[in-house]
């Protein structure tokens, strides 16, 4: 796991010391090792946490055996041995026992087809010294990031973080203002675009070729497109069977480290799964860890601590008072490298189990987004079935409705329910409604400027519908969630937050065979009665108690809005002044906000407030205007 960065075509001036700045800002992602390479075309740059064969042989910017190609790389590829092994039947020769020298051989072997065999999460960079070409690419389900940028001279910059990128000098800081409706509306800006105007984030499941004729972008896996044909077809016995062996084998692949590894426990379905199969796996006791707070509503200890017991695992409980939270927010605002309304708890989380000890865990992420967990695909699933409604009520009478329930409360879930009502009810207008923070009338009065916008969502989800012929309506929600809310948010906070405390995530539920199959599974299979991933649970009931089983779902909400009203108030009013002094901002409104929310009225949560205060400081740490 790493921090990579480079620069592509000539005109830059003294590249050796811009790709050092770019290098040396991705340190805390990789503080074992560093390096770079230049030439007259390419200056590549590497920070490593070094993972796998901790020696100098894993060294990058790494070099083929010729010579010919040079490789800077983040990440891990899980199957590296068994690609190792029929490269060296194919006569290569290897020099470390590293994934990276794995992956630029099997590209010398295979070239661009070398992306279908690689089982990880992956960006990385190969420079072709003979064509002059540089090949980028990144994972399927785009688990580890990478942002590409270019220069006015044409050069083409790329970094696993925006601020390597800020800091080459050849990137202006400017906010992008036409994005900012989006950032407001969703926590986050939607990929490709960035709130800078100059840069983007690579897809996933996408790869870059740069040669000195031009470059091409294509995609090489999606989502959708790349769903198991079969497993719709297979009954409940056999998907519970071969549910259970591909998550088997994505655990197993993950344990792969030179490195302390264990796992975040927090005695819920999806880490029990994962924490069971790994005790079962290994040798000795598995080492977990769980947060516990100082609040007893909150009982992830006692459910951690219970399943700790089950599987005897060496189980660390880290304690944390609200006074220690506290501390590490602005710690943990510093550590955006791309502004979020969520990621403080993956922040406190990764440092606290960094400090016990770990370079590498593995969580549960992706559970619920693939087998249908969320209670937003019951909800979903109820209106698409009553859509008829949309085609027997007229619109105007739709729109009545809508407006007379906004003017008796104006509030964000008023306006959800509203926006429902005039739109067309299908899943590409109604899905993107249930992740909106800011209502379009709440973002439109704080921006100066207010032009329209096209929602990417919808137009995402309509694009890769309109391509799929199934009539899986749960793939297809788990769809919009793994390219939304878990791309633009979840993975991205989780790569952000852990990386700014060195350590590895891994995610073994998004392994792509495994994704690849439960997105061809029918909707019967995978929720049967709609009852919450029944499929996944079915498969492990060995492992998980009843008592977790029928755990109602629960989330720590730390008491923001008291905070932010008390000992955070200091700290929010500095970074709401950044952006009351922007002119991308009506300063009056914000104010009024804040006023708004400090009285207690509804319809401005501490929340959305918050998406406002994580903004400011991030304009703030770079300078963004």
């Amino acid at each position: 796991m790493c921090g990579i960065a480079g620069i592509i075509g000539s005109g830059v001036h003294n590249p050796a010391q811009t790709i050092q700045r770019m290098t040396d800002s991705l340190a805390h992602r990789g503080p074992d090792d560093a390096g770079i390479f230049v030439d007259d075309r390419v200056a590549l740059g590497q920070r490593r946490l070094s993972i796998l064969d901790l020696s100098a042989n894993g060294h990058q910017p790494m070099a083929s055996h010729d010579d010919r190609y040079l490789i800077v790389f983040n990440g891990e590829i899980f199957n590296y041995r068994s690609i190792r092994a029929q490269l060296v039947d194919r006569g290569h020769v290897f020099r470390s026992d590293t994934d990276t020298e794995v992956i630029l051989n099997a590209y010398s072997e295979w070239g661009r087809a070398c992306l279908e065999r690689l089982n990880g999460m992956f960006a990385f960079a190969i420079y072709d010294r003979a064509r002059q070409s540089v090949f980028i690419a990144r994972d399927r389900l785009g688990i580890k990031p990478l942002y590409v940028a270019r220069t006015r001279e044409g050069a083409l910059l790329f970094s696993s973080e925006v601020r390597s990128l800020l800091k080459s000098g050849l990137v202006p800081p400017r906010l992008n203002r036409r994005i900012l409706p989006l950032y407001l509306k969703y926590q986050t800006v939607p990929a490709p675009s960035t709130l800078l105007e100059d840069v983007e984030m690579l897809l996933p499941g996408h790869w870059i070729e740069v040669t000195p004729h031009g470059d091409e972008t294509q995609p090489y896996w999606h989502l959708l497109g790349n769903a198991d044909s079969e497993a719709g077809t297979h009954s409940p016995e056999r998907a519970r069977a071969e549910v259970r062996q591909r998550v088997i084998d994505s655990v197993e692949r993950r344990l792969i480290s030179d490195v302390p590894l264990g796992a975040f426990l927090s005695g819920g379905i999806d880490s029990s799964i994962i924490v069971g199969l790994m005790s079962r796996m290994s040798s000795g006791p598995v080492r977990t860890f769980t947060i516990a707070f100082d609040d007893p509503a909150f009982q992830d200890g006692m459910h951690a601590a219970r399943m700790a017991s089950q599987f005897k695992t060496d189980h660390t409980e880290i304690s944390l008072t609200y006074m220690d939270i506290l501390q590490q927010i602005p710690g943990a605002l510093a550590a955006q490298d791309h502004p979020s309304g969520d990621g403080i708890n993956t922040y406190i989380v990764s440092r606290a189990v960094k400090e016990a000890g770990l370079t590498v865990a593995l969580s549960g992420l992706g559970g619920d987004e693939l087998f249908a967990g969320y209670s937003l695909f019951g909800r979903i699933a109820r209106q698409q079935r009553a859509k008829i409604l949309w085609r027997v009520s007229p619109q105007p009478l739709r729109s009545g409705i809508a407006h007379a329930l906004h003017a008796v409360s104006p509030s964000i879930a008023t306006q959800k329910i509203g926006d429902l009502l005039v739109s067309d009810g299908s899943l590409p207008q109604v899905y993107p409604l249930g992740r909106q923070c800011f209502a379009p009338a709440q973002a439109a009065r704080l921006l100066s400027e207010t032009g329209v916008v096209q929602d990417p969502y919808t137009a995402l989800l309509q694009d890769s519908f309109r391509a799929d012929h199934s009539t899986r309506l749960f793939s297809r929600i788990s769809f919009a969630e793994a390219r939304t809310y878990m791309h633009d948010v979840l993975l991205r906070d989780t790569d952000q937050m852990s990386m700014a405390n060195a350590l590895e995530v891994r995610v073994p539920f998004l392994d792509h065979t495994l994704v690849e199959y439960a997105m061809g599974l029918s909707d019967e299979v995978k929720r049967p009665n709609g009852v919450p991933k029944r499929l996944l649970v079915e498969a492990f009931s060995d492992l998980l108690p009843a008592s977790i089983i029928n755990r109602p779902k629960q989330g720590f909400i730390m008491p923001f809005d008291q905070w932010m009203k008390g000992p955070l108030k200091t700290l929010c009013l500095d970074n709401l002044d950044v952006l009351a002094n922007s002119p991308a901002f009506r300063a009056p409104v914000i104010h009024q906000y804040w006023d708004a929310f400090r009285a207690g009225k509804k319809e401005l949560s501490w929340s959305r407030l918050w998406l406002l205060v994580s903004l400011g400081a991030w304009c703030k740490a770079h300078q963004a205007v």
